[in-house]
């Protein structure tokens, strides 16, 4: 148990580090065209992904299997005319299918999401975003901490904005949202979250403003127990309600109309019980200069800490440096590379140090409205003081995709 848990941890953290340099737009070239209903328009669409997984590690961990096949089906319903309300809708369902090559185990499962998002009153003073979402979703994807088990999760809450002017100076943006997990497996996993936050923001000079920003968090375990390093019996867990608290101060701007920057600073706590209390300044710092509209380099720096199973947390100091380029509206490419360090704190006590590194690469092209392929490379080598969470995974993706 405690080796599974160490693995899901590593990827955890591999797609944290992955998150901010791996992120696509959702259109290349011409919006599909849809079909209309009502005062609605609906998008139904396919994907397909052929993958190839070479996992090495240095330990006795199991990879999810070296190869994959994806295959999926979506339908995206929007308002039309939404100046002034907008509700946007998607259900996907997608099926993961693993291949193993010799002893590696093959598995397969399906996955299914559905979000409802609407944006109420645009241009008054009062805006409401309400949202809910729900997902299912079945064997390991290998991406971050909430795929690698089998798990039910859910997210409803609502957002409010304040824009006196419609924002021009000054916006207050409220936020309430429920979120819970339930894992099949491993009900010790399960826990329901609260989070409230609030951000104010002042904007000034051309493209510029500074925000203040609070967020606070609830965080329950459904059992208050762990398991021990024998695994199998149970514990008690004095850990099993979190309350992380986070203030952050952020400053962004343009300067010589080309070069953009991202600076901001902030002191994060949680309490996890008598046994676990993490404090610390937190800071993050981001340029990005833009060759044309479409081309862009950047780079990235972020410490900060991060809650992980049972009230334990990890800290971590992070960088990224990449590319983002978008050609004739229908070839968007993108490559970076990202070093981190990372230190995991079960208890108040140091029990794990890793150091990760990073890259990908990915190539995107829109042949018409909607149909679009993609070629994704990843590469991941986790360098741990202990054993079992060391590996190094090279990840290669085809992926094809249609919508209407």
């Amino acid at each position: 148990m405690l080796k599974q848990l160490s693995y899901i941890g590593a990827c955890a953290v591999a797609s944290m580090v992955l998150a901010s340099a791996s992120a696509k737009a959702e259109t290349l070239g011409p919006e599909p065209d849809g079909i209309q209903a009502g005062g609605f328009v609906i998008h139904p669409g396919a994907t397909l992904s052929v993958g190839y997984n070479s996992m090495g590690a240095r330990s006795d961990v199991n990879s999810a299997g070296d190869g994959l096949v994806d295959i999926g089906l979506r339908v995206k319903a929007k308002r039309l005319n939404d100046d002034i309300h907008g509700w946007d809708n998607e259900l996907s369902f997608n099926w993961r299918q693993f291949f193993g090559i010799g002893d590696e185990p093959a598995s397969g499962g399906p996955a299914v999401r559905l979000t409802s998002t609407a944006d109420l009153f645009k241009e008054s003073f009062l805006r409401i975003s309400p949202s809910v979402s729900y997902a299912y979703l079945n064997e390991p994807e290998d991406e971050n901490l909430q795929r690698d088990l089998k798990n039910h999760s859910l997210r409803l809450g609502s957002s409010f904005l304040l824009q006196p002017g419609q924002g021009a100076i000054f916006t207050q943006r409220l936020g309430y949202f429920f979120n819970g997990r339930i894992y099949q497996e491993f009900s010790g996993l399960t826990f329901f979250d609260h989070r409230f936050d609030a951000t104010t923001r002042w904007n000034f000079l051309p493209q510029t403003s500074m925000a203040l920003a609070i967020d606070f968090r609830i965080i329950h375990y459904l059992e208050p127990e762990r398991p021990t390093s024998g695994g199998g019996i149970s514990e008690e867990n004095p850990n099993h309600t979190a309350l992380p608290v986070r203030i952050r101060y952020s400053l962004q701007g343009l300067t010589l109309a080309r070069l953009s920057y991202e600076l901001g600073l902030g002191y994060s706590y949680a309490y996890y019980g008598s046994e676990s209390k993490a404090h610390m300044f937190i800071m993050n710092a981001g340029l990005k200069y833009a060759f044309t509209e479409d081309t862009k380099v950047f780079i990235d720096y972020r410490k900060d800490h991060e809650n992980a199973l049972y009230g334990d947390y990890y800290q971590f100091h992070r960088g990224n440096i990449g590319f983002d380029g978008l050609w004739f509206k229908r070839l968007q490419t993108s490559a970076s590379v990202g070093l981190g360090y990372f230190t995991f704190q079960s208890g108040g006590t140091e029990v794990r140090s890793d150091l990760l590194l990073t890259a990908q690469a990915n190539i995107d092209y829109s042949f018409m409205p909607g149909l679009r392929l993609g070629l994704d490379y990843k590469l991941r080598f986790n360098n741990s003081d202990i054993n079992i969470a060391e590996y190094t995974k090279h990840v290669i993706t085809l992926n094809f995709s249609y919508e209407y």
